[in-house]
C-alpha cells in the first residue's frame, strides 16, 4: 500500500506567482465576458449558475444551480457571464489553495505593484510574466532596468533565484565532521574569496554578483562547467555555478524580448549574453563588467522592501562577525 501523499512542502510552496497568473487569465477569460463551461453565469429571474457542457440535441447549455444540483438546459441569451477573478480561476484546479493563502498572495502581489484595481495585473504584473523568476525577482530585474543598470539586476536576481541557498562556492565543512590538509587548505580558500568578493557588504547576491562580473572581465564562457579563468576555479560549486550562469542567460535573454532593439539597455544585455556564452566579438572593453556595491544593495533594498525581504549574507560567522 502506498503512503498518503505528504502535500506539507506544497502547502508552504509561494503563490504569488500563480495567483498572478491566475488573475492574467481571468482578465483573458472575460474579454469579451461570453459564457464558457465552468465559469458562473447569472440565470434568468436571478441566482448564479455553473455551465456545465453544452448539449448539441437540446441546442442549449446545461447549466447547475449554485444552491442545488439540480442540472437544467438553457438558451445562450438567457445566460449572462459573471465577472470572474484570480479566486475563480484558484478554485478550479484539481487541488485549489486555501481561501487564506490565496488572499496573502494578492495582498503580496498588490503590495509590489503587480497587480492594479480589481486585481488586475498591471504593466509591471503583466512584465514579471513574461520572465522566468518569481515576482519579486522580476520586479527586482525590471526596476533594474528603468534605472539603466539591468545587467546588475538580471545578476542579482539570478543569484537570488539559486537552491537551496545563494552561492556558487563549495563549502566542505557541511557534511564532514573533520577535514584533512586538502580540505582545510580548500576552505581557507573559500573564506578568503568570500571575504574579497563580499568587499565588506554582508551580503550573499553582492558577493556572487561580485564573482560574476570578474569572470565576465576574464572572458566567460565554459558554460556547464567550473570556469578555467579565475583564481577561486578550486573553490567554485560546479552545479550551483552552473544553475547560476544559465538563470542569467536565460533571464537576459527574455528581457531583450521585452525591450526595443535600439534602446542602450538592450545593448548592454546583448553584451552580457554573448561574453556569458564566450564569443570573441564580446571581449572587447572588460572593464564595462563592474558594480558598485552601495548602488546595488539600494537597488536590493527598494526592489525587495515590499516583502520585508533583507539580502544580507546567511553566514556572517565566515566573516568573523557573530
Amino acid at each position: 500500500e502506498l503512503p498518503d501523499f505528504d502535500d506539507s512542502g506544497v502547502e508552504r510552496a509561494p503563490l504569488a506567482r500563480t495567483a498572478l497568473e491566475a488573475a492574467h487569465l481571468a482578465q483573458l477569460l472575460g474579454s469579451p465576458p461570453v459564457v464558457r463551461a465552468g465559469l458562473p453565469v447569472e440565470l434568468p429571474g436571478g441566482g448564479a449558475g455553473l455551465p456545465c457542457f453544452w448539449d448539441g440535441r437540446a441546442n442549449g447549455w446545461r447549466v447547475t444551480g449554485a444552491e442545488s444540483e439540480e442540472v437544467s438546459t438553457y438558451d445562450e441569451s438567457e445566460l449572462v457571464p459573471l465577472p470572474i477573478d484570480a479566486n475563480h480561476v484558484l478554485a478550479m484546479l484539481p487541488t485549489p489553495p486555501k481561501e487564506d493563502r490565496v488572499q496573502s498572495a494578492l495582498t503580496d502581489l498588490h503590495e509590489l505593484g503587480a497587480l492594479a484595481a480589481g486585481d488586475t495585473p498591471s504593466v509591471l504584473g503583466a512584465a514579471c510574466l513574461k520572465l522566468p523568476v518569481d515576482v519579486p525577482l522580476g520586479r527586482l530585474v525590471l526596476l533594474g532596468w528603468t534605472l539603466g543598470c539591468s545587467v546588475d539586476a538580471v545578476v542579482l536576481a539570478a543569484a537570488l533565484a539559486l537552491a537551496p541557498s545563494c552561492d556558487v562556492l563549495r563549502t566542505p565543512f557541511n557534511t564532514k565532521s573533520s577535514l584533512d590538509q586538502h580540505e582545510m587548505k580548500l576552505l581557507r580558500q573559500a573564506v578568503e574569496v568570500r571575504r574579497r568578493a563580499d568587499g565588506g557588504t554582508f551580503s550573499e547576491p553582492l558577493t556572487v554578483h561580485s564573482l560574476c562580473m570578474e569572470w565576465l572581465r576574464s572572458g566567460g564562457g565554459c558554460l556547464g562547467r567550473v570556469p578555467d579563468r579565475v583564481p577561486w576555479r578550486q573553490v567554485c560549486h560546479a552545479r550551483l555555478w552552473t544553475q547560476f550562469t544559465e538563470k542569467v542567460i536565460e533571464l537576459a535573454e527574455a528581457l531583450l524580448r521585452l525591450l526595443p532593439h535600439s534602446s542602450p539597455e538592450a545593448s548592454s544585455l546583448y553584451k552580457l549574453v554573448q561574453r556569458a556564452r564566450g564569443s570573441p566579438k564580446a571581449r572587447d572593453n572588460p572593464a564595462e563588467f563592474t558594480g558598485q556595491p552601495r548602488r546595488l544593495a539600494a537597488l536590493l533594498a527598494w526592489a525587495l522592501a515590499p516583502l520585508g525581504f533583507v539580502a544580507v549574507g546567511q553566514t556572517p560567522a565566515l566573516y568573523g562577525g557573530t
